[in-house]
């Protein structure tokens, strides 16, 4: 300091020097006034509380505790509330302010009547004892108006952490809290989105999708704009996944489900291995049809055929096994208040196969939770009655057969 200090001490006396050497002067009580007749921009004034020294367009100035040197181009005030930088030589005006507790840098485009001005400023939190938040700001217009904060870093709530960044809010409520939609990108055009909102910006005649607002929504997808997308976006209503439609590796489809064990040596997630082994990472997909399509073991994975045949017989017993029921489905009241919006919609008995039952017969189609909830896989019931009708068909076969045989004996 005592350098900086010294060092603008030594400007002005030189500059002074400078002056007074080919200058007249005149002392009044109050001032000492030094000029040069032969340069009218050039000479020195020193008060009791201020003083300026001029030297063509370039001047040196103190009063009221603020120092500014400079020209008519450029100059720099050093005070006690901190530097200010303006350049007004041109349209539009730019200047920068460096105070204690704030920086800012203006634009000010004067024919237009049009300012910006950004500030990064620190600040007591209004709901903190003894912490201060930073925030980054945006003034901009022709009448300046205040906008949102673009940044804004809360003060820590606990001892050593806890601090939330803040981008468009200045309250935020966890670590990084984003007032709007969110891109996150590595190459141009392939960026995705995180929105707050209910409405995706899909360009096919240029009609914005709305989702419909079922409360507390949220929605993660390719960059709006693209005509090729996929998504999911969920709210109190439900959750809802889109799809181009093209396909994964060769297989046309909608959905695909993936099993992370399954993943080979390969750079291929869905590692179709085909016939060789039973270890595809792709578990099932919906195709274009809408239709749920399963991985099947190729028949190289299956049981014996031999034993395999002789287990058929046993299934149209089995089948036969089974109870049938409805029930009337339960909900909780927020469900029943949302059914009774919907007028078309009429509650109705549910038909099922009766899981205790099933658990009797074909055990590999039903689970059990801990809780003792049942869980029924109809895939499994499926390739029983495919199993019991192709055993009826033999027992009708044989039935027709015999019929056969006593009508032509008969007809002797």
């Amino acid at each position: 300091m005592q350098k900086q200090q010294f060092f603008i001490t030594s400007i002005i006396l030189f500059l002074a020097l400078t002056v007074s050497a080919q200058s007249e002067s005149e002392l009044t009580p109050n001032q000492l006034s030094i000029i040069d007749p032969s340069t009218p921009m050039k000479g020195a004034i020193y008060g009791l509380n201020s003083f300026s020294i001029q030297d063509d367009f370039n001047f040196v100035s103190g009063q009221n505790g603020q120092l500014t040197a400079g020209s008519d181009l450029m100059n720099t005030t050093i005070g006690t509330n901190g530097l200010f930088v303006q350049q007004f030589a041109q349209d539009p005006a730019q200047s920068s302010t460096f105070g204690v507790n704030n920086l800012s840098f203006n634009y000010n485009e004067i024919g237009n009547n049009f300012s910006d001005q950004w500030t990064i400023s620190s600040f007591d939190e209004p709901t903190l004892t003894s912490r201060r938040s930073l925030g980054i700001y945006e003034n901009f217009g022709d009448d300046f108006i205040v906008a949102e904060p673009v940044m804004y870093f809360k003060a820590s709530e606990v001892l050593n952490g806890g601090a939330k960044v803040g981008v468009g809010t200045e309250t935020p409520q966890e670590k990084l809290d984003v007032n709007g939609k969110l891109m996150v990108s590595a190459n141009t055009d392939d960026e995705m989105v995180i929105i707050n909102d209910h409405v995706y910006a899909h360009p096919q005649f240029n009609n914005p999708q709305d989702f419909g607002n079922g409360g507390g929504y949220f929605m993660m997808a390719s960059k709006e704009g693209n005509f090729e997308s996929a998504g999911i976006f969920g709210d109190g209503d439900g959750v809802t996944i889109w799809s181009p439609g093209d396909g994964q590796n060769g297989m046309q489809g909608y959905l695909f489900l993936l099993d992370e064990d399954r993943w080979g040596d390969d750079t291929n997630p869905y590692n179709d291995n085909g016939a060789a082994t039973f270890s595809n990472a792709l578990i099932a997909y919906v195709d274009g049809d809408g239709n749920w399509v399963v991985n099947t073991p190729p028949p190289a994975f299956a049981n014996d055929i031999n034993t395999e045949q002789k287990t058929r017989k046993t299934r149209l017993s089995t089948i036969n096994t089974l109870e049938t029921m409805s029930y009337m489905p339960t909900r909780d009241l927020k469900e029943n208040e949302k059914k009774s919006q919907l007028v078309d919609v009429v509650d109705s008995p549910v038909l099922a196969i009766n899981p205790m039952s099933l658990e009797q017969s074909i055990p590999s189609a039903v689970t059990k939770s801990p809780e003792g909830g049942y869980y029924v896989n109809y895939n499994q019931i499926t390739t029983a009655l495919v199993d019991a009708v192709q055993a009826l068909t033999a027992e009708n076969n044989d039935l027709k057969e015999r019929i056969n045989r006593l009508e032509t004996k008969l007809e002797k």
